[in-house]
């Protein structure tokens, strides 16, 4: 298989490990905790006194960062499945939160982490689906 060809595939197994994570989260917004949820809008809605463009990415900030992402780069680390061992699937989880706390902060890759710029269009895609979820 060529270099490009692997680095393809593997994007397409990025896309969609975070299509699955993604449509979960969007999925679970009837779950979260009522004192949860009470305390993001109290978040947006002081953020946004003094930033009134800022409501969502402080909100994204907050429970992607805080809850969502330690859960999606080390799930065996919360209880949520049992040891992972295999570095493959490590790497997958690690881009995957890479690409959800972008997603969060509504911000694209760029210059910093340019292997990851081919991975814009998937944010773009699901921005809409992620600011409603916040």
């Amino acid at each position: 298989m060529t270099e490009s060809a692997d680095r393809d595939r593997n994007l397409k197994n990025v896309e969609r490990l975070c299509s699955l994570v993604i449509d979960a989260i969007v999925g679970s917004v009837g779950a979260l905790p009522a004192s949860l949820r009470w305390i993001c809008n109290l978040i947006y809605r002081i953020v946004i006194t003094r930033f009134p463009d800022a409501g969502y990415t402080a909100v994204g900030g907050f429970v992607f960062l805080r809850f969502l992402c330690p859960a999606i780069v080390a799930p065996d680390a919360h209880g949520i499945c049992s040891q992972i061992t295999n570095p493959e699937v490590r790497r997958g989880l690690l881009l995957c939160t890479k690409i959800t706390h972008n997603l969060a902060n509504d911000i694209l890759f760029g210059n910093k982490e340019t292997y990851m710029v081919p991975l814009n269009k998937f944010i773009s895609e699901n921005r809409g689906r992620t600011l409603r979820f916040l």
